[in-house]
Order: structure tokens, then C-alpha cells, then sequence
């Protein structure tokens, strides 16, 4: 049986009755329904650009207007609102109310009234709360994290939440906290400086610092991550690292990791170095402006200062009287906080307040200050112990007020070896079930050798790099290379041990003059300095574990 021929034009019983129902149309995959092919996603949890205006108000707002049935003045109304009132038409867009447009369009709601409050959106927006509460992303413009300065017009919104307060603004008009990107789904944590200042000549001067730490490349340097300004605000923000070096050294697993200390050492000398070259200034160095990122150990941009003017020219001795990135006004003139104070160079501390020139000898005293207590950590004693001995005639934390006793406490350091990171010094690791039981037996014995002499040669440069004199201290570009030479023939001793097991036919680093040898200790080797030892315990009522217990 064949199938059926085509209807005649006159067959009336196959022409649709008027009240029969229209047959539904065939699928199509193919054809594109009107509107259906306006995806909202990139609108979701973006930033409002140029582009993202011009794509969905001058482009896909025709297609958008013509699904909602309005009659077409009513939609040539909203459309010409829209057009000259783009971030408000995407704002409605963005919370899934293109029906306000009409509204809008009618009481001809402006961009010019952004920020919105909710009466001026009442009989306007199907949800006012939500309007409000997403606006800011049409208000303010994208935010670059590359290094990027941007400049915000007073209304707008910077796209930072903060999530807590590490400093409050004080006399200086400076304040960190820890923030968020707004729209960032990873919730990932940054931390931001901002000054206020009442004078542009000191806005600039800033602007102009923070650019050239943006110049900075080293792997032992933080980066900026971006800066802004807006109106009499500077602000800059970095990534926040897992701890400080304060906090570290604080920890009983950093006596376990005398190898690591030492690199970090090493490290830092190469970044002070690198810094140094470029005409730039730390003027701050502490362990709490010392941070670590995993295995990597950072100077933060917080303290480095620059100002080319106050350079002195090349072959000459640097010095420096302008400003730092901690205050926008001359340093030497404001009162030095109670932890700079403890790591400042004599120099610093005895002409503060009258026009000093600072000169890059004070980084280097303030680093060997640090190195000391990484060097004390290293040795199983505590910065604790460190701080108590020093201050213990004085009173006084500070290492330039007590020198002589800084240097009593390199030398005993010079005296102790590997042997004495003991339950005394770290009683959690006696325990048995610690986590880090048996982590200072990590190694060979010829590679904990090869940390104690590197250990004993850097104690020699710490105390070359804390001389009373500044005249006296070595230049980092000569530390860094002999400190790098240092660490590089360690390092690849230590990989021989491990690989062949027998370090011992290596011969040992040679000790490397870049400052005059310590005067003789009054005997020979490790027997004397035991006996010295002795002498002092018995003296001032110490025990050899901890160093000082008073």
C-alpha cells in the first residue's frame, strides 16, 4: 500500500479549523531561539568592565528586551535608558531582574545615583536587599594582582573585604590588615598597608617608592602583589605567608633543622645583598619582618626604602636620609617602635631624632642580629635564653646596649656542637609519641660536622657584622659571595655523604677572611671551650643545656 499523496489545496477536511489547537513545532537544534542564545554566566561573580558593558547593553540588550513581550515603546524606552545607564542595567541584570528596566526606564533611575540605597530602588527592583548588596561590582573597575597600580575615583568601590585588623591607624596615619578580593571564590588571604596623608607632595614621594619595590626581582624579596590610590589613601598589598621568622624560631621543630637555618642565612644575605645594589635600603630587619613561604624564607616589602636623591654615588658609602615605605615622612625623625629598637645599630639609636643619615651598615648590624638568634636556635638554646642573657645587667633587650654580652654569647655558641639539642632545651621531643621524636637525628654525622663548622664560620662574620664601629662592618658585597661559597661547598659535601657515605675524605672548607679571626678563646678546640664553659656556669649560675636560667 503506498502512502499517501500530497493534501489538495481544496481538501477541507485537511485545512485546521480555526479552534483547532496550533501543532507544536518540529525540534530544531540547529535554530537559535530569540534570546536563547544570552548567557548570564559571565555575569555571575564578575567585576563589571568596558567589555562586559558593551557586550550585554550595546549587543545582546535588544534580544534580552524582546523575550520580556513589552510593547515596543516600552522596550525602545528601556533600551535608551539602559544605553545611558549601562552599570545600573547590569546591576539589575546581574541579580535576574531585567523586569526593572522598564520600572527604571520610568523613573529614569541614573548611574550618577550609585551607590544606591534601597528607598531609591522601592517600587523599582524586585529585591532591593540583593541590588544593594551587589552593587559594588559595578562600581568599581578590575583590580590587576600583577603589580598594577590602579587609581580609584572617590565613589568608587575598592574591591577588597577586609577579613581582620593587624595595626590600627595611629599618629602616622598608617594601618595593615589582612583582606580578601571581593568576587575571589578561592577566599584567598592577602595583607594591605594604607597610609592617609594630608599633604600631595607626600603621596607622591610614596607612589614613587612603592615603584621601585615593584622594580625589585629576587626570589628572597616579596612581591607587591598590586597598589592603589584613591584620594588622600595609598595603599599596597603582598601575599600573606604561612608564619614569620619569629614565630619559627619560636618552634621546637627549628632546633631539629640546623641545615635549614644555615641556608636561610645564606639566603637572606643574597636578598640584603641584591637590595643593597640597587640603591635601596631595608631599614627595618627583625624576624618578624622576615617571613616563610614553605621551604622559601623572605625579606617583606613593608621596610625597604628608597630615595635617589640621598644616594650617595657609586664607590662611595651609601647612605640614605629619605623616606621608607613604614612612614612617608623622614624616618630619622620619628620615634623608633619598641621591637625596631631592639635590632637597631648604635649609630641609629644614638643620633635618632637628629637628622642621621642612615648608611647600609645598619642593615648589616640589624641582620647579624638575626642571624644570632637563627645561629642560637641552630645551637638548641632559645632566642628566650638569648634575650634573658643580654639583658641580664642591663635590663635592657636591646643588642647595640649590650654588645659585650652579645659577643660572651657568640663565643659560647662557638663552643657547643650538635650533641647539645637535648630534652633540655626542647622537652616536648623526649616525649614519645611527639611528631617530631628522632627529627634531629636526621642525617649523617659528617653532614651535622659540616653544619658545625659552617656554623662556627658564620658566628665569626656575625660578629664582624656587629661591630660598634660601622666603618667596621663587612660590606655585603663581600659577605655575600664568601657566604654563598659557604653554603655551596656544604651543600654539595653533605650530598656526598649521603651518596658515597664517606665525607671524610673531603677536605674542609677553607675559613674565608672577610673579617679578622676571633682573638684565641685561651686554649685549644673543643676541650677549652668546655672548661670556659665551666668557668661561667659556675660564675653566673647557668646550666650548659639551656645556657641561662636564672
Amino acid at each position: 500500500m503506498g502512502s499517501p499523496g500530497p493534501a489538495s489545496p481544496t481538501d477541507d477536511s485537511k485545512q485546521p479549523k480555526p479552534s483547532d489547537p496550533l501543532p507544536p513545532p518540529t525540534p530544531n537544534p540547529f535554530r537559535e531561539s530569540s534570546g536563547a542564545g544570552v548567557s548570564l554566566a559571565p555575569l555571575a561573580n564578575a567585576i563589571i568592565t568596558p567589555a562586559l558593558e558593551k557586550q550585554y547593553v550595546h549587543r545582546e540588550s535588544p534580544t534580552l528586551i524582546s523575550r520580556q513581550g513589552w510593547e515596543r515603546a516600552t522596550g525602545q524606552r528601556a533600551y535608551t535608558w539602559a544605553l545611558g545607564n549601562s552599570k545600573t542595567a547590569l546591576l539589575f541584570l546581574m541579580c535576574d531582574d531585567i523586569a526593572a528596566w522598564r520600572r527604571a526606564s520610568f523613573y529614569w533611575l541614573e548611574d550618577t545615583k550609585l551607590p544606591f540605597q534601597e528607598t531609591d530602588l522601592e517600587g523599582i527592583a524586585t529585591n532591593p536587599k540583593k541590588v544593594i548588596e551587589n552593587q559594588w561590582r559595578v562600581m568599581t573597575r578590575e583590580f590587576p594582582q600583577h603589580g598594577q597600580h590602579t587609581d580609584f575615583q572617590p565613589r568608587e568601590t575598592v574591591p577588597l573585604n577586609q577579613v581582620s585588623v593587624i595595626t590600627t591607624p595611629g599618629p602616622e596615619k598608617k594601618a595593615v590588615d589582612k583582606v580578601r578580593w571581593m568576587g575571589d571564590d578561592k577566599n584567598r588571604v592577602y595583607i594591605r598597608k594604607y597610609f592617609t596623608f594630608e599633604r600631595h607632595a607626600e603621596k607622591l614621594g610614596l607612589l614613587s617608592q612603592i615603584q621601585k619595590v615593584k622594580t625589585l626581582e629576587h626570589p628572597n624579596v616579596a612581591k607587591i602583589v598590586c597598589s592603589y590610590s584613591q584620594g588622600a589613601t595609598i595603599g599596597f598589598v603582598t601575599t600573606q605567608a604561612q608564619l614569620t621568622l619569629e614565630e619559627y624560631l619560636r618552634h621546637p621543630m627549628a632546633a631539629t633543622r640546623p641545615g635549614l637555618l644555615l641556608t636561610w642565612i645564606n639566603d637572606l644575605t643574597q636578598a640584603l645583598a641584591y637590595i643593597h645594589s640597587m640603591d635601596m635600603m631595608h631599614q627595618s630587619i627583625r624576624p618578624n619582618k622576615i617571613v616563610l613561604d614553605g621551604p622559601r624564607i623572605i625579606f617583606t616589602a613593608f621596610g625597604i626604602s628608597t630615595d635617589n636623591a640621598s644616594v650617595s654615588p657609586r664607590g662611595s658609602p651609601r647612605s640614605y636620609s629619605g623616606t621608607n615605605l613604614t612612614l612617608p615622612t623622614n624616618n630619622s625623625m620619628r620615634p623608633l617602635s619598641d621591637a625596631a629598637y631592639v635590632y637597631a645599630a648604635p649609630e641609629v639609636v644614638a643620633r635618632h631624632g637628629q637628622g642621621h643619615r642612615y648608611r647600609t651598615s645598619a642593615d648589616i648590624f640589624s641582620l647579624g642580629c638575626v642571624f644570632l638568634e637563627m645561629l642560637t636556635v641552630a645551637k638548641g638554646q632559645t632566642v628566650t635564653n638569648l634575650r634573658g642573657y643580654r639583658a641580664h645587667f642591663s635590663h635592657d633587650q636591646s643588642f647595640h646596649a649590650n654588645l659585650d654580652r652579645v659577643s660572651s654569647w657568640r663565643k659560647l655558641l662557638s663552643g657547643l656542637s650538635s650533641g647539645h639539642r637535648d630534652s633540655r632545651i626542647n622537652p616536648g621531643l623526649t616525649n614519645t609519641n611527639h611528631p617530631l621524636k628522632g627529627v634531629a637525628g636526621i642525617g649523617t654525622v659528617e653532614s651535622r660536622k659540616e653544619d658545625e663548622a659552617a656554623e662556627h664560620q658564620v658566628l665569626d662574620w656575625v660578629g664582624a657584622m656587629m661591630n660598634a664601629e660601622s666603618a667596621r662592618r663587612p660590606k655585603m658585597r663581600r659577605l655575600a659571595p664568601a657566604m654563598k661559597r659557604l653554603d655551596e661547598t656544604r651543600t654539595v659535601r653533605r650530598r656526598r655523604s649521603f651518596d658515597a657515605g664517606d665525607a671524610a675524605h673531603v677536605p674542609p672548607p677553607a675559613p674565608t677572611p672577610i673579617a679578622a679571626p676571633l682573638a684565641p678563646l685561651g686554649g685549644a678546640g673543643m676541650d677549652s671551650a668546655r672548661r670556659r664553659w665551666g668557668a661561667m656556669t659556675e660564675k653566673e649560675s647557668f646550666t650548659e643545656g639551656s645556657l641561662i636560667s636564672f
